[in-house]
């Protein structure tokens, strides 16, 4: 269970799509003057919370395991 909880690359991308989803409910606050929970919990719109969760996995295997593996 520890391995879990010391997986940098499990928790890079998670944190991630964490940042991204709270960035767009703030995008949302910015345009629109009002709170919108759901955009934390849906998909699509921009920033893409599944485009930077995958990066974000790709990147954290590259500098853990190398980028050629």
């Amino acid at each position: 269970m520890s391995e879990l909880w010391n997986n940098k690359c499990l928790w890079i991308p998670i944190i991630t799509w964490f940042v991204v989803q709270t960035i767009k409910v703030i995008v949302e606050i910015a345009k629109n003057k009002k709170i919108d929970i759901k955009r934390w919990w849906g998909s699509g719109g921009m920033p893409s919370s599944h485009s930077a969760f995958v990066c974000s996995l790709a990147t954290a295997i590259g500098l853990t395991d190398g980028f050629g593996s």
